[in-house]
C-alpha cells in the first residue's frame, strides 16, 4: 500500500486524536512512568549500608557516618571498598579525616573466616616527605588502628580481623595495649 502525503497526515491526525483523549492520555502517561521506574530499578546497582567510624572534630570521641557502598562479588572486594571509603575521609564536617589522601590499602585477603587487611605506613605516620621523613599524622596511630578495627569489625562481624602495617602487626594492636609481660615475650 502506497499512501499519499495527505493520507498519511490524515492517519496520523486520527491516531493523535485517539491518543490525546483524556482517558487514553492519562493511562498512557501512567504506563510510561511505571515502565520508566521499573527500568530504573532493574538497572540500578545493588547497594548496602556501611558504618564508618571517624574522630569527632569539635568534641572528644568518635562517631559514625553512614555510607551506601555497591555490593561486590567477594568479601575481599567489599572490604577493600570499605577501607578505601574510610581513607577518603568523612563527608560531614563534624568529623576529622584519619589519614592523608595519599594513604593506600596494600592488600586485603580472606582466608577461611579470617580477614587480613594490610595498610601502608603513611596511614599511621603521616605523609612521606621528599626528605624521607614522615610529616605529622592527622590522628594518633593507636586511634587510627582502633577506628579501622571498629569499622571493619562492625561491617564484617562474621570474620576475624587481622590488621597489618606494611606486612607487620603493630605492637599496640587492638583496643587494649599489651601488658609488660606480653611485650617481653
Amino acid at each position: 500500500m502506497n499512501y499519499t502525503i495527505p493520507e498519511l497526515l490524515a492517519i496520523s491526525r486520527k491516531g493523535a486524536d485517539t491518543i490525546l483523549k483524556p482517558k487514553v492520555l492519562w493511562l498512557t502517561l501512567i504506563a510510561l512512568v511505571l515502565l520508566t521506574t521499573l527500568i530504573a530499578l532493574v538497572y540500578q546497582p545493588a547497594i548496602k549500608p556501611a558504618s564508618l567510624w571517624f574522630p569527632k572534630a569539635r568534641a572528644e570521641g568518635v562517631g559514625t557516618e553512614l555510607r551506601y557502598l555497591p555490593v561486590r562479588s567477594s568479601v575481599e572486594a567489599s572490604a577493600r571498598e570499605l577501607v578505601e571509603e574510610l581513607l577518603l575521609g568523612p563527608m560531614s564536617q563534624d568529623f576529622l579525616p584519619i589519614a592523608y589522601p595519599s594513604s593506600a590499602v596494600r592488600m586485603v585477603l580472606v582466608r577461611g573466616r579470617n580477614l587480613y587487611v594490610d595498610l601502608s605506613a603513611d596511614i599511621l605516620f603521616g605523609r612521606l616527605l621528599s626528605s624521607g621523613v614522615y610529616s605529622e599524622a592527622l590522628v594518633a596511630p593507636k586511634e587510627v588502628l582502633t577506628l579501622f578495627e571498629k569499622t571493619l569489625s562492625w561491617n564484617f562481624s562474621a570474620w576475624k580481623l587481622f590488621l597489618t602495617i606494611e606486612g607487620k602487626e603493630p605492637a599496640f594492636y587492638g583496643l587494649q595495649e599489651l601488658t609488660v609481660e606480653q611485650k617481653k615475650q
